[in-house]
Parts: C-alpha cells; structure tokens; sequence
C-alpha cells in the first residue's frame, strides 16, 4: 500500500473482467465463473454452448477459442479446467494520487498551457515553452525532470507525427470526457463503450476511491504521444472494481474497434486462464501492442496478466511495466521480479484529473501508459508494415539499469525505427518571409548568420533542433556548428554566427510559444531575443539579438523540410 503527501483518493484497482450485455447489469445477472475453452474452426456459438453449457463471452473460432460465462450452478457443475471466478477477482494494492488542483495551482481550470503543448505539428515546441516556466504549472512543466529520464524531449524533437493516426485504448475506470486536455483527443463516441453502465458513455464516477485512475492514465499516453487518440473504456467502477468477463470483452471492443495499442494499468494475483486467451488473440492474432501494469506490493512477481509477458513467446507486443524512482532504483512499492520486463518513473506523474483539475499520481499504474504512449508514438513514425517490429526496436532501446530488461528510453526507441531520419527545418522569419542561413553556406568557426530567401536545395539553410535541458542548440545541417552570440557578449545588437558546440549558455536558445504557431528564440545567456537587424526584408541583413519584444522581425516559423 503506497500513500504519498496525505493521499486523499485510493485507487483500489480491482478487476474482474465480466460478459456484457445490452440491458443495465443487475447484480444478479453478473456471471460466477469465467472459462476459456478450446474450438475448431468449424464450430458454430450453439454447438459451443451445447458441449459446455453456459454463454458466450467471447468467441473467436478463427483463433481456436471461446470465452464461457456460468452462473454458479452451473460452474460448479462443470468439469472445465479452466473454469475461474469472475466477480471481484482481480485486485492491485491502493496506489497514491495527491495534490488535485486547478491548472496553474491557482483558480484557472486546466487550460491554455496544456491545449497549446499538445496542439498542431508544434506539439513539442509548444510543450518546451511550457516546460520552460515553472515547475508549479503542473502538467508538462512539472514532468520535466521525469521527461528527461526517459529522453522524452529528445524524441519529440525528431518526431514528425506526435502519434497521428494511432488509437489507444485505455480500459481503464473511465475518463472525465469533459476535461479539456482531452478535447479533440478521443476517437469518435459510437467507438467508446461503458461495461459498469452498459451504455456507450464512459464517464468516470463523481466520487469514490476510484475516481481519477483513468483520467489520469489517458493524459499521461498523451504527453507522450500528444496527437494519438484515445479509446475510452470503462470496466471498473467507483471504487476501482470490475468484472473478469467485462475486461475481456473491453479488449475485444477494443480491437475490433481499431485500438493500435491497450493500456491495462490493473491487475491480480489469480491467474485466469480466459484472460490470457484473450491477451493472446490481442498480441498474436492480431497485432495489437499490449501493455499491462505489474503491480505495487514490493512482489518478487507481478500480478496478472502482466505475469505473463516475460514468457509469452509474443511478448514483443505484449509488456509488462514496473515503477523505478529518480535514481533508477525500483520503487520501493513495485512488483520487479522475474515475471517483470520494463521499467519507467512512476512516482509523482503529473497528470489530468476531474473537474478540469491536474494530479500527481504513484503507482506502476501511472509508469505504464508512458511505454503506451511511447509506442503509439514510434508506430506513427514509421511505415505500417514496420509494427511489428517495433516491439523488438524497444527491447533493444531500454536503457541498461541493473534490473530486468531496462528503463523506457524513448529517443533511443524512435532512432532505432526502420526508415528513421533526423528531421531538418526552415527557420523562417515572419516579417521578411527569409530563412535562416549561414552566410554564403560557410563551414568557418565564426562565419555569420543571416536571412536569404528560402532554398531546399541548400543545406545551410536547414537547422536541427536538439534539446540541451529546458533549451535546444540550433545546428546548421551543412557545417555542424550550432548557433551562437559572438563573444558570449550579453549587450543588444551583438552578432549571431556559427561555431562549435562548446556547451555554453551562449549557444542554447528557450524556444517560446507566441501562442499563433510562431516561436521566439531566447539566448540563455543574455535573455535577449534572435532579430532580424532593423526589421530589414533584404537578403543578406544580419541576425543579431536584442531586447526581446513582440515585433515580427522577432517571431519565426519552424518548417519541416525533409
């Protein structure tokens, strides 16, 4: 059991997956048992039914199996091996959520900084320029450190789609589909589904201990992948409860309703031979990455149905996630034992929370929608008939920490893709409609930088952008060298030119959101601004900086070229 800061919400998160019908679920109606049979091709749902009794749950005869629910009568009855309880089986320790607060800490909802970092192409520059303020405007600023852990702004500043075209499902306790942060983040509604109500609204509860865990796990995939769309599902109730035969429907809804990657931040200790047929169907049949939770009671084995994943033959599409700390220690509450694969942070994630409000949240709960979100965020950076390997790219990613198969180290996951190419950009002036150049294409330590009408075909025309902290180097693709105030000086009018990085805050740059898809450049150093010198539209006119104001000879479009 893990409290942290006088945790207020406990999320007991107890999932009995359980079969779903049209009609409000009455407590009677509910099914005791649960069992997976083996079928052939050939067999039709009646003769099912009439060689084992009970309903169908599930039934995939292309796979060789279905999914039987029994009254207790006849479960009892049966003589099925598999046959397992299916109400209030599965269960994970209380995990620690605190500190719910409006956006900003004060009395604005959630709002501006969030909407605007996970907006447009510029989702991770806009992002950066919340990064870069204070750590109390919760959400990304206040993930900054853990970011850093798993290279997340790396890899954001050589994605080119954020996630685009990539459905993740998080079955979950719901979401607050009203919360701001998730506004044009869900995929269409008559793809949502709702197994505690059995209607197609999966809005979390107003209150019990439950309330939150999914709002919070569904922002967090999109900090990640901030232009993937989420499939809300709800299959634990207030207090953080479910059925068996609910969750393995909601995974089957899930597929059959294009989910790329499934989120399962629950658990339990009972292995439920049901569970994992359906698991199997999601990882092996189908394709789909699965991502399950292990769990936080400081076990030497994780909870089902992440137990699994360390044997599973498909387990490349098919992770078990564990919580380290900021030192890359196992949290003291996570399960990290051999049944166990990876690890990320999750202790004091950031996240949405109801009401418009921001959460930090403890649990490995809470550190696995980070690998959802990271491979939601590789599968839309490269070709479709490339997903599958993406599994084994991450495994050779992680980054080595002493405990089982690594750390989440997304940079490395996203260079590792086939196909993957670093992105260059235009940097291009608003005013003057001029690119940022090095003059006349020089590979000389000083040579100047200034404006000329755009050019693909020239190299020295073309930047990268690479994170150093909270601020980026400025590298022109042609030379290497990075941007830079000449003589470190700190006085307006002083030159810009090129040269080699050396580390100092004279060649790193904050990149700052204007709010309109322009962005300004800040010298570390100095404070003061990149400008085109006297506002000029001529080619050739130097780039100095000065005291930073909101002319457009100051504001700059960042275009991708390649």
């Amino acid at each position: 059991m893990i409290k942290l800061l006088q945790s207020f919400l406990c999320l007991l998160l107890i999932l009995v997956l359980a079969a779903c019908s049209e009609a409000p679920r009455v407590e009677t109606e509910r099914p005791y048992y649960v069992a997976s049979v083996d079928i052939e091709a050939s067999m039709t749902e009646a003769e099912v039914i009439a060689k084992y009794g009970g309903s169908i749950v599930l039934f995939k005869p292309e796979a060789g199996f279905a999914v039987l629910a029994f009254n207790q009568e006849e479960g009892e009855l049966s003589t099925l091996a598999t046959t397992s309880a299916n109400q209030d089986t599965f269960s994970v320790p209380e995990v620690s959520v605190a500190g719910a607060s409006a956006w900003g800490g004060g009395s604005a909802a959630w709002g501006g900084g969030w909407s605007a970092w996970s907006g447009g192409w510029s989702a991770w520059l806009g992002g950066f320029s919340a990064w870069s303020g204070a750590a109390s405007e919760g959400g990304p600023a206040s993930n900054s450190t853990i970011w850093n852990q798993i290279k997340l702004k790396e890899a954001h500043a050589i994605s080119r789609n954020f996630g685009e075209g990539i459905v993740v499902a998080v079955i979950d306790t719901g979401l607050d589909l009203n919360h701001p942060v998730f506004a044009g983040r869900l995929v269409a509604n008559n793809k949502w589904r709702d197994y505690i109500d059995n209607d197609y609204y999966p809005m979390e509860a107003s209150s019990g201990s439950g309330r939150g865990h999914g709002t919070s796990v569904a922002s967090i995939i999109l900090q990640i992948a901030p232009k993937a769309k989420i499939m809300p599902i709800r299959v634990l109730d207030a207090l953080g409860k479910g059925d068996t035969d609910d969750v393995i429907s909601a995974i089957d809804w899930a597929i059959s309703n294009g989910a790329n990657v499934i989120n399962l931040s629950l658990g339990t200790y009972s292995s439920v031979s049901a569970m994992q047929s359906v698991i199997d169907y999601a990882s092996y049949y189908r394709g789909v990455y699965v991502i399950a939770s292990a769990g936080n009671d400081a076990n030497t084995k994780a909870v089902y149905p992440a137990f699994w994943a360390e044997e599973a033959y498909y387990s490349y599409r098919f992770m078990s996630v564990g919580s380290v700390n900021s030192s890359d220690a196992p949290s003291s509450f996570s399960n990290y034992g051999a049944s166990l694969q990876y690890f990320a942070p999750g202790e004091r994630i950031y996240g949405a929370f109801p009401s418009n409000q921001i959460i930090h949240t403890t649990g490995t709960s809470f550190a696995t929608p980070m690998f959802s979100g990271a491979i939601a965020l590789a599968l839309s950076e490269t070709s479709s008939s490339y997903w599958g390997s993406v599994g084994q790219k991450l495994y050779s990613s992680t980054d080595g920490i002493g405990w089982r198969d690594g750390r989440l180290n997304v940079e490395s996951l996203i260079r590792r893709l086939p196909g993957f190419s670093e992105p260059q950009y235009f940097i291009r002036n608003v005013q003057s409609n001029k690119c940022l150049e090095v003059y006349g294409g020089n590979t000389n330590n000083s040579a100047n930088i200034d404006q000329w009408t755009c050019s693909s075909a020239s190299p020295w025309h073309r930047w990268r952008l690479r994170p150093v902290g909270d601020s980026y180097q400025l590298i022109n693709v042609n030379s290497g060298y990075v941007v830079d105030v000449t003589y470190a000086s700190t006085d307006s009018g002083a030159n810009i030119s090129q040269y080699p990085y050396g580390g100092g805050n004279h060649q790193k740059w904050m990149v700052l959101s204007n709010g309109d898809g322009t962005f300004g450049f800040r010298a570390l150093h100095s404070g003061k601004c990149m400008d085109v010198e006297g506002g000029s539209s001529a080619d050739g006119v130097n780039i100095i900086q000065w005291d930073c104001h909101s002319g457009n000879n100051q504001k700059w479009r960042i275009e991708l070229v390649n």
